[in-house]
């Protein structure tokens, strides 16, 4: 990335042949001026950070050798491309001030702690670094000359870094434990470090006990539960920005940042980097706001607090950098901070990797130009990268839906889950073990089976106590086998103990259908988003929604394409798919008044599509592959797509919106190529359903449906306690 870079900027640099006395001489050769050019970028414009120094000397060696001349040795770039942790340091001069990670920290403000000797060393070090950019490299002696003022220039700011690591040491330590730092003298090492009229012997022995103190904190040490071995992470090397690049700094800023970081799913997080780390990155790079992001949120963050005004970035994530907690870390934060100007929501990762990814580019500042999201024109680009509403605000859950829709029970242990041998060889050893033996039914016999039907069974022993499910021999054996050793082990109290119960049944559920003989299911994560009807006498999985409706009028709304296009709007992904959560699609979803022409299309729709894939023998999937394929022209797929149409309308004018034309045709869409809305009409029944959300939600507020909003303060992390120190100390 960083020599695509060097190109783009070399081509459109390409000095004039004119000169100043600060400048290399212009050759007056176009091929020499073009070479100048490639050399100048890497040496004045380019910087790169990587927390892997392998991966700093192969980004050295490319721009290297693209700059490379017969008679001149490589361009000098060791002061531009360097090594360290970027979400791991300082981004504030004034965090070295205070001696704290908040740079408005009052206590140690007025502490003396050798502020003024610090800016000192950073103003040395950037005339140092401006001394060594002002010429280019033509022979050796400039490339020795240049390592000479940059190792001058490093050496002027080690003492501001050795408090860099400190400071960052520090938090990390307290996020931990915040009554473990009783540290006496700190203040009086610092002024001792700082000062120039200390004893040369003092600052080498408050140095080395300052560095002891850091790298101490710098380390977290974990116990795995019931091992002996330990694990450390001791490879913690800050990036402290405001001081390895303080040329930068001078300027407000960097003018443009470009990336592909590095994602890390947020359970992971800690597994991987540490708890404190994690905490680290929550307290100080996400001001506090708490969620289970993505690794990749954090560096969006860090990315725009490094922006100078006006500046920009264009960063590459996975797409789950718009969905859930990630989001919510992430850009949710940053909408009010750039302009997010351009955006591609999903697409595939280039070489075959099984990787959706999302490309972001944002401003620091006004944007006048276009908006463009996955391509086309828009009015603006939210935080979720979808076009922005003409209604500020979220989605809002509506009371009137409360009790309609539920996932499915959790079983947690495979031991529960039977075989249809394996079912019916305990009902045939006892009949009455059919009352825990039970249809289960999970997302992929939906999508997979031409009639929807479980093909597994599953033993369920409800919310009943031990003795009463001892009483189904066969059954319980089973259970007491292959299950409680593994439950056993949960970290759950409520799941070890009740051991042969599901981990979450979802009974609410099972109440709220059990006078159906029917009801509505959607599979969660999937590329269809489309309902069935299924009988009310099965276990569903956690990988499934249920609707507690047996009427084809509800069934017809749920399979409309408003429906649709709301919960696309609504859900994450999975890779490609779509993953449909209740909450978020379905009780956000405002219903209107319900037609007899919605029941008739909905029960049309049912009969013609069962028929149609048991006829086929194809399951949910595979027959809206055939829906959303232009060249699928055969009778039934396209009296499906005719159904579907007539069904929209009818949803359509259940909400009064006849004036509307929707549009259908083969569009693009961020899912790849469906027969769906046009995108105009698209986006206006997304505005419209949004208005009668916010409409809904202030009527039930007004009749005190809904308590008191709960504060964002619940989902922030409490900032951790100042480094202590002994004032006293002199």
């Amino acid at each position: 990335m960083g020599v695509a870079r060097q190109r783009r900027r070399a081509d459109r640099l390409r000095p004039p042949r004119t000169e100043a006395p600060e400048e290399p001489a212009i050759p007056a050769d176009p091929q020499e001026r073009d070479l100048l050019a490639h050399r100048l970028v890497p040496e004045r414009c380019l910087y790169g950070v990587d927390k892997n120094p392998m991966a700093v000397e192969m980004a050295k060696l490319s721009l290297w050798l693209i700059t490379l001349a017969r008679d001149r040795p490589f361009s000098f770039v060791d002061h531009a491309l360097r090594a360290g942790d970027s979400l791991l340091g300082i981004t504030d001069l004034r965090q070295l001030r205070v001696l704290h990670m908040d740079p408005q920290w009052p206590r140690q403000a007025s502490l003396d702690l050798g502020a003024d000797e610090i800016d000192a060393a950073v103003e040395r070090s950037l005339a140092l670094r401006r001394d060594l950019e002002a010429f280019v490299v033509i022979d050796p002696a400039d490339a020795e000359r240049k390592a000479a003022l940059l190792a001058e220039a490093d050496a002027a700011l080690a003492d501001a870094k050795l408090l860099g690591d400190l400071v960052v040491g520090a938090a990390l330590s307290q996020q931990a434990d915040a009554d473990a730092l009783g540290v006496a003298g700190v203040a009086g090492r610092v002024r001792t470090l700082l000062r120039a009229d200390s004893d040369p012997a003092d600052c080498r022995v408050a140095r080395t006990s300052l560095r002891d103190l850091a790298d101490g904190w710098l380390v977290e040490t974990r116990r795995a539960v019931g091992e002996v071995a330990e694990v450390s992470w001791a490879d913690r090397d800050p990036f402290h920005w405001a001081l390895e690049f303080p040329e930068v700094r001078a300027q407000q800023g960097f003018d443009a940042i470009v990336g592909n970081p590095p994602f890390q799913h947020g359970q992971k997080l800690t597994g991987g980097f540490g708890s404190r780390y994690r905490d680290f990155l929550v307290g100080w790079v996400a001001s506090g706001v708490r969620g289970s992001a993505d690794l990749v949120a954090y560096f969006y963050l860090r990315a725009a607090r490094l922006l100078r005004t006006p500046g920009g970035f264009g960063l590459i994530a996975t797409n789950t950098l718009a969905q859930g907690d990630t989001r919510e870390v992430g850009l949710d934060q940053l909408i009010d901070q750039v302009a997010i100007h351009r955006a591609v929501s999903s697409e595939p990762w280039p070489g075959g990797a099984s990787v959706e990814m999302a490309t972001v580019w944002a401003r620091r500042g006004d944007w006048a130009g276009a908006r463009m999201l996955d391509r086309a024109a828009v009015r603006g680009i939210t935080s979720a990268l979808a076009t922005r509403s003409r209604v500020d605000g979220a989605a809002k859950r509506v009371r009137a839906l409360d009790g309609r829709s539920f996932q499915g029970s959790i079983v947690l242990g495979m031991g529960f889950v039977l075989s249809q041998e394996e079912a019916n060889a305990m009902i045939e050893a006892d009949a009455r073990n059919a009352e825990v033996v039970l249809p289960y039914l999970k997302g992929e016999d939906l999508n997979q089976r031409p009639d929807g039907s479980p093909s597994r069974w599953v033993i369920d022993f409800r919310d009943w106590s031990e003795e009463q499910a001892r009483s189904y021999e066969l059954p319980f054996q089973r259970v007491n086998r292959l299950v409680r050793p593994e439950r056993l082990l949960n970290n759950r109290e409520t799941r070890r103990l009740r051991w042969w119960q599901f981990a979450e049944r979802s009974s609410g559920l099972y109440r709220a259908i059990s006078g159906l003989d029917r009801c509505v299911i959607i599979t969660i994560v999937s590329k269809v988003v489309q309902p069935m009807f299924t009988l009310t006498s099965s276990v569903f999985s956690n990988a499934t929604a249920v609707f507690a409706y047996d009427d084809d009028a509800h069934f017809g709304l749920l399979s409309s394409g408003i429906h649709r296009e709301w919960a696309f709007a609504r859900a994450s992904t999975m890779r490609n798919d779509v993953r449909y959560t209740p909450t978020d699609c379905f009780e956000t979803f405002v219903q209107p008044d319900l037609t007899p022409a919605v029941g008739e299309l909905g029960g049309r729709l049912h009969a013609h599509r069962s028929a149609l894939m048991l006829a086929r023998q194809e399951g949910l999937t595979t027959t809206y592959n055939r829906v959303h394929d232009p060249e699928e022209a055969a009778d039934d797929i396209v009296e499906l797509r005719e159904i579907h149409v007539a069904l929209d309308h009818a949803v359509r004018n259940a909400y009064g919106w006849t004036d509307l034309e929707l549009g259908h045709d083969f569009h693009p869409t961020k899912f790849g190529t469906r027969f769906t809305f046009a995108p105009v009409p698209r986006q206006e029944v997304l505005d419209r359903l949004m208005e009668l959300n916010h409409e809904r939600y202030a009527e039930e507020v007004r009749q005190g449906l809904h308590g008191k909003p709960k504060s964002k303060a619940g989902r922030r992390a409490a900032a951790p306690a100042a480094l202590s120190f002994d004032v006293g100390d002199a």
